[in-house]
């Protein structure tokens, strides 16, 4: 079983207006919003996995080192009641000089000895190396960064196809949690059909794909969907309108009383 997760909302988006403070110019954290997404992505992605989940699986939390992903994959390994987030280097984000003047993976904030981690992550995950396939800096064109993630992701099918040819061990369950053009790529490689659509080519925040392994062959139920977060949305925006209802009644009718003269 297998689930692809795009990050969630990055605070250097153009178009948030929370202040959110960046620690480092090349690995954002997640705004608050962000971190609310990742969380209904999680409990998303739980109840999937609770229906089938049993002795027999090993589930597994993979992903990009940055940070905006890292912290979607806690949120993710909090649901399903993981310990471990793993690390790897082969799903990150694409390695363009315009994007990084220099290689950016030894210093990131995860890797930064001096930083505040706690201030980001749950203290109570261990984040592991992990990585199976380490990019080369600088990629200069999105041909070179798609080599590298279906290279990567070749490690992890093997182990999904070697479990069903031999049926020995704990069946993997992987979620990957990845950036936008790696998320596109890794649900091109598991559904050829459907490479073109809008959906696959631009994946939003939290766009999760969702596959399994069966009979040799892909069988896919989630193609690159934020429909999880949209619910959650609606939620949201009730809870906030009636928030400001709230606040403008108190304004209006006891706050605001005229002063008996």
């Amino acid at each position: 079983m297998l689930f692809v997760l795009r990050h969630a909302q990055r605070a250097d988006d153009k178009t948030v207006k929370e202040d959110v403070f960046i620690e480092n110019e090349w690995d954002p954290p997640l705004t608050s919003y962000g971190i609310n997404q990742a969380k209904f992505s999680g409990e998303t992605i739980q109840s999937i996995v609770q229906k089938i989940r049993s002795d027999r699986h090993e589930v597994r939390v993979v992903t990009s080192p940055f940070l905006r992903c890292v912290q979607t994959a806690a949120k993710v390994a909090e649901a399903l009641g993981e310990s471990t987030v793993y690390l790897e280097d082969g799903f990150c984000e694409c390695l363009f000089p315009y994007l990084f003047p220099r290689n950016p993976l030894n210093s990131l904030v995860i890797r930064t000895p001096n930083t505040r981690i706690s201030n980001y992550l749950p203290a109570n995950l261990k984040y592991e190396p992990a990585t199976r396939f380490a990019p080369s800096y600088p990629e200069s064109n999105m041909l070179e960064v798609r080599k590298r993630v279906v290279q990567t992701f070749a490690s992890y099918r093997s182990d999904m196809e070697q479990w069903e040819n031999r049926g020995e061990g704990k069946m993997p369950i992987y979620i990957i949690v990845t950036h936008s053009y790696c998320l596109s790529v890794l649900t091109e490689n598991i559904d050829h059909k459907n490479a073109k659509s809008s959906a696959i080519l631009a994946p939003g925040y939290c766009a999760l794909t969702y596959a399994y392994w069966m009979d040799s062959t892909w069988k896919t139920r989630l193609l690159c969907s934020d429909h999880h977060l949209k619910g959650n949305n609606l939620v949201l925006y009730i809870m906030f309108g009636l928030l400001l209802y709230a606040v403008n009644y108190l304004r209006l009718y006891i706050w605001q009383q005229p002063e008996v003269s």
